[in-house]
């Protein structure tokens, strides 16, 4: 009985060791997240030409300072008349007669890829058949974004031929998007 007792309790004791003992388990915990495709003009300025000389014309430049985060993406420039139009400080101007002037869009001429340039290209007055920058890299310049050069440009009349004296304006539209 003794030997009985004795074994008894070197099993209780095996079975405290055996209890006692840890155990390691590991599992894998996964994290994830999903960026967006990102793409957004952080900013633009206004152009003026100031006076415009009849027989010369004029250009006005600036720059705008686009943040991408996608690899393909187009800006795309429309504006409200394709032309210069006589202003009346809060409309057009749309009397027979008046007259407009025509102008020209440039956009990152000095690309050394093609596609990614709009050099003198009149406007149309619809995103459809807009002329269009394609790009397939993200832009550069961190957190500030990337700078690109704008313009506009206007031809003089042939022989000095006299545009209405008046003020002229059209609203351009520059929309960027991630393909």
């Amino acid at each position: 009985m003794k030997k009985l007792i004795i074994v008894g309790m070197l099993v209780l004791a095996a079975i405290g060791i055996v209890g006692a003992q840890s155990t390691t388990q590991n599992k894998d915990i996964k994290v994830s997240a999903n960026v967006g495709k990102n793409v957004y003009i952080v900013s633009v300025a206004d152009l003026s030409l100031g006076s415009l000389d009849v027989v010369s014309g004029g250009s006005a430049t600036a720059n705008a300072v686009i943040r991408s985060n996608h690899t393909s993406w187009t800006v795309k420039v429309y504006a409200d008349k394709g032309v210069l139009t006589q202003w009346n400080g809060t409309a057009y101007v749309t009397t027979t007669g008046a007259t407009t002037i025509p102008y020209t869009f440039t956009f990152n001429s000095a690309a050394s890829v093609s596609t990614e340039k709009i050099v003198a290209q009149p406007l149309t007055t619809s995103a459809t058949g807009a002329p269009t920058a394609t790009f397939t890299a993200r832009t550069t310049g961190g957190a500030t974004g990337q700078t690109f050069a704008y313009g506009v440009n206007v031809t003089g009349a042939a022989g000095g031929a006299d545009w209405d004296a008046a003020i002229y304006q059209d609203t351009i539209h520059m929309v960027v998007t991630a393909n």
